[in-house]
């Protein structure tokens, strides 16, 4: 690919999208250079950029909202909350507001931690900060070295990748291992879903309206939603939680999903009768037991 010296990060993302075609945004991509993400408005003359350069083009994915939630059976205080991820992942918004870590050992990428106290009707309290919460918020963009795409300076072609169990920069909703559905019947299914899982009706109301705009540009583009849950300890290999004192039960919900076109429905064969989620899942019989300190999170994301 031939490009100007004035040429801009992304234009050339613009026009790398419109060669191959890619769906989505130009921001929902990004170009990775000698493993640095480059700013949009930077142009190849200020990066000093030389022929035959190769340019990593991927999509970069949002974990979004993930919430934490902790329910000791009597108030609690001095609840240390640790989360590591991996590298493919970075921290783009913690609450409350903490200093995010950098992990020298691999494959953690960087670290939070939150000191908190904690009521069985699961309200916290923050005391460095002072402040009163429901839960614990995170979220993180992805920034994996293994691309979707590499760009040379003097010509185009395409760049396999393997992927890791969950990679969260590139989520998979394969029809083996996920169920589709139209807009009309999803919404009551993931509800009743997320109530099996043990989110309680502000859990369930608040994943559902965080990701409902989603949903609904999924439905006016004339497609599906694909969509599965997380083995929590393929999610943990992610997204590491630590506790202590250590929580009897830990339920970690996280959903990947995507729009499908008509031509691909078939493909979607897998029955709702056939997936239990809470075993996928890997739910304990004791998630519902106030007598035993409980951690619950909820997350998801949108596989481009």
């Amino acid at each position: 690919m031939l490009v100007k010296p004035k040429t801009t990060v992304e234009k050339l993302i613009r026009v790398a999208c419109e060669f191959w075609k890619l769906p989505g945004k130009v921001v929902q991509y990004r170009l990775i250079l000698s493993g640095a993400k480059l700013h949009y408005e930077k142009t190849m003359e200020q990066l000093e950029i030389k022929e035959n350069d190769k340019f990593f083009l991927f999509e970069e994915q949002i974990g979004g909202k993930p919430v934490i939630y902790l329910f000791p059976p009597i108030k609690t205080s001095d609840i240390e909350v640790e989360l590591t991820l991996i590298s493919n992942w970075a921290f783009s918004a913690v609450y409350p507001v903490v200093p995010i870590t950098a992990v020298e050992v691999p494959p953690a990428g960087s670290s939070v931690k939150w000191i908190v106290t904690a009521n069985p009707d699961g309200s916290l309290y923050d005391p460095s900060a002072g402040l009163a919460l429901s839960y614990l918020f995170w979220e993180a963009t992805s920034i994996s070295i293994t691309p979707n795409y590499l760009l040379v300076l003097d010509e185009n072609s395409p760049n396999t990748f393997s992927s890791l169990p969950f990679d969260p920069s590139h989520p998979t909703v394969n029809p083996f291992e996920s169920l589709l559905l139209p807009f009309s019947d999803f919404i009551p299914y993931l509800d009743g879903t997320l109530s099996k899982l043990t989110l309680h009706v502000s859990a369930r109301n608040d994943i559902i309206t965080y990701w409902l705009p989603h949903f609904v540009r999924i439905r006016e583009r004339g497609q599906q939603i694909a969509f599965r849950f997380l083995p929590q300890a393929e999610y943990e290999q992610a997204a590491k939680l630590q506790i202590s004192p250590k929580p009897d039960v830990v339920t970690r919900v996280f959903m990947v999903f995507k729009g499908v076109k008509e031509n691909e429905w078939n493909f979607y064969t897998q029955k709702l009768e056939d997936v239990c989620w809470r075993s996928v899942v890997g739910v304990s019989e004791h998630t519902r037991d106030s007598t035993k300190f409980r951690c619950l999170e909820w997350g998801g994301m949108e596989a481009w």
